[in-house]
């Protein structure tokens, strides 16, 4: 317990440190809102320097709150890091802002219903507990589920938190490399490398999708 509670006030404080240093950088930020310029936020983050991955991290934690799209987010870790280190970054910012949708959605109740549409909502306190890390996985892998409204939802839902932080994290990380990808190769989008990503994508769109409702079907006969 007291491991639990530490491990709560470090993460805690990290991020108020994190949000300190982006309300610094507020005006710059709010450019970027504005037009959603990749180039513009690729120049702030590298004009932290070493430190701009930790900006990077801080600022992809708290996009549900900045309006940012995520493929916005996705690509400039590649354009920046590079596949690997990109991926990386992006990853633990975007669950770390998973994890922050989650705990609002859980704790607000009330607030944050609104940002969840009724049968996303009915879909998620409608899984049982086996059923939560692929049912995730699959709505965190397609483009047609809202990807913070899920978030805010499972906490709503009372999703056990490392399930929901398993399949989320399954469903994520794919597209989040995908995209990257194509962020540190953005000056080659016509090569066979990136048409494979592409394809990549649209089946990554398509076939959990389809398994899921083939399955859906054949428990219904």
């Amino acid at each position: 317990m007291r491991k639990k509670k530490v491990l709560i006030a470090a993460s805690a404080i990290t991020i108020l440190i994190i949000i300190l240093v982006l309300l610094l950088n507020k005006d710059r930020l709010m450019g970027l809102n504005s037009q959603w310029d990749i180039e513009k936020f690729q120049r702030m983050v590298e004009s932290f320097g070493a430190w701009g991955i930790l900006i990077f991290i801080g600022v992809t934690s708290i996009r549900p709150f900045l309006f940012f799209p995520n493929v916005f987010i996705f690509i400039v870790g590649g354009l920046v890091y590079g596949t690997i280190l990109g991926s990386i970054a992006t990853l633990i910012g975007v669950m770390i802002s998973f994890s922050l949708c989650y705990w609002l959605g859980g704790r607000f109740h009330h607030v944050f219903i609104r940002f969840v549409g009724k049968k996303y909502m009915i879909k998620l306190q409608s899984l049982k507990e086996q059923e939560t890390v692929r049912a995730l996985f699959v709505m965190r892998v397609t483009p047609a589920f809202p990807i913070d409204a899920i978030s805010y939802g499972a906490g709503l839902a009372g999703v056990p938190y490392n399930r929901f932080f398993l399949g989320s994290l399954l469903g994520i990380a794919p597209k989040i490399v995908l995209y990257t990808f194509l962020g540190d190769n953005i000056n080659n989008i016509f090569s066979m490398q990136t048409a494979t990503v592409y394809i990549l994508l649209i089946l990554l769109a398509i076939i959990p999708t389809w398994i899921q409702k083939r399955k859906n079907k054949i428990e219904d006969q």
